[in-house]
C-alpha cells in the first residue's frame, strides 16, 4: 500500500511542477509577444496556444489514470 501512496504522491507532485513550470513560460511567451512583430507575435502566440493544449492533455491524461479502477489497463 506504501508503494502506491508513493506513486501517486510523486505524479501529484509532478504534475503540479510541469502544469505550473508550463504555465509561467506560456506567461512569459504572452508578455513577450506584444514587444515582437505582427507575425513574430503571431508565431509567439501559436506557441502559448500549444502549450495551453499541453496542459489540458495533460490534467485530462492524469484525471483519467485517476478515475479509472486500479488494475485496469487502457490498452
Amino acid at each position: 500500500m506504501s508503494l502506491l501512496k508513493d506513486r501517486d504522491r510523486i505524479g501529484a507532485d509532478l504534475l503540479d511542477r510541469t502544469v505550473r513550470d508550463l504555465y509561467a513560460m506560456g506567461l512569459d511567451l504572452h508578455s513577450v509577444a506584444g514587444r515582437l512583430d505582427v507575425d513574430r507575435r503571431q508565431a509567439v502566440l501559436e506557441a502559448v496556444g500549444r502549450i495551453d493544449k499541453i496542459i489540458k492533455d495533460v490534467i485530462g491524461t492524469v484525471l483519467d489514470l485517476r478515475t479509472r479502477p486500479r488494475g485496469s489497463d487502457r490498452r
